[in-house]
């Protein structure tokens, strides 16, 4: 008796989706780690996304042609349930679900002055390639790490819709010296443009009445562990935060050192009006730098410095991007 294993129950299936696969293929043009030297002209894109880490989502939210419910719907943006757990995606994105779901990504932009510092910022990684491999031989003959304090992370993905509905998408794993800080310079430029660092950090743009919940969650010296919700005055704490993050580095709102924290306490706000399959939410460590948050959370009683847990986390490590717009996906049947 002879078994075979039958992927397609037909042939006719099996050629609709070669040919659904090498239609997307082709239109995607990949360079995920290399330095492929085409940048596309301004006239040639119509949407784009920037991010430090390959996102898929960001593809199906420029070229929405690729959409299948099966693979892509629970990317759908939904507030509606048709059913206690049930949740069907929709067969055909309009563009009401194309809006929704380019809102829900962090760095997908269709304004002039974002991809035009965006394409910058790529054209300055492909003019300097020999510069990145240049500091990466210099990280890799520092064998005992006495020099790890002048080197920085700095991964980026950008992803473009061309106008012929062609994406073109390049990831770049870079490294910068202390000496060469033209990209920090370049990338504090492109956060800095009007909603883009609202963006990577939604709290920024986030009121009172746009919180569920805020919970401040600690340890304290007596060993307990203290999960304390902020209900009154949250516009306060908010003014108090916000302030705090305006006044840093606008690079920590893509990149982020391990800084020094002399207690572990940690921040999560999540948002209200989010939907059923993507959650938007905040999430941040106390860092020494905020003084304003520190200050507030100490004068309204939420805890007593004295009293809390010293952290044991004072290392500064490489830059990690941060990621504070959460996105996850329930399981749905």
């Amino acid at each position: 008796m002879r078994k075979t294993f039958k992927v397609f129950k037909a042939y006719k299936g099996y050629i609709l989706f070669a040919l659904t696969l090498s239609l997307f293929l082709c239109s995607v043009n990949y360079d995920l780690y290399g330095y492929e030297r085409r940048v596309p002209q301004y006239s040639e894109v119509e949407i784009m996304g920037m991010s430090t880490y390959i996102n898929s989502d960001m593809r199906i939210a420029l070229r929405p042609e690729d959409y299948d419910p099966e693979m892509h719907g629970y990317q759908i943006p939904t507030r509606e349930y048709h059913g206690e757990f049930d949740y069907e995606p929709p067969k055909v994105l309009s563009d009401e679900h194309i809006t929704k779901l380019r809102d829900s990504i962090p760095g997908i932009s269709e304004n002039y002055e974002v991809i035009t510092k965006a394409r910058q910022i790529h054209s300055y990684i492909v003019e300097n390639e020999n510069l990145f491999k240049e500091n990466e031989k210099l990280r890799q003959k520092d064998t005992l790490g006495r020099q790890a304090d002048l080197f920085n992370n700095r991964n980026l993905y950008f992803i473009y819709r061309l106008e012929d509905g062609s994406l073109l998408e390049r990831q770049y794993n870079l490294l910068t010296y202390q000496d060469n800080t033209e990209l920090d310079k370049l990338l504090r430029e492109y956060i800095s443009l009007p909603g883009v660092r609202e963006s990577y950090m939604p709290i920024l743009a986030k009121n009172a009445e746009d919180i569920r919940s805020i919970y401040i969650s600690f340890d304290t010296k007596d060993g307990l562990y203290q999960d304390y919700e902020i209900t009154d005055n949250i516009q306060d704490f908010l003014d108090a935060h916000k302030k705090d993050i305006l006044a840093e580095d606008p690079l920590k709102s893509m990149f982020r050192d391990r800084e020094i924290t002399d207690y572990n306490v940690h921040i999560r706000v999540e948002f209200k009006d989010t939907f059923i399959n993507i959650k938007t939410s905040y999430s941040n460590s106390l860092y020494n730098s905020w003084e304003n948050t520190l200050n507030y959370l100490v004068e309204k009683g939420v805890f007593e410095l004295e009293n809390l847990m010293p952290s044991e986390y004072h290392l500064k490590d490489n830059p990690i991007p941060i990621i504070n717009q959460s996105r996850y996906y329930p399981n749905l049947p």
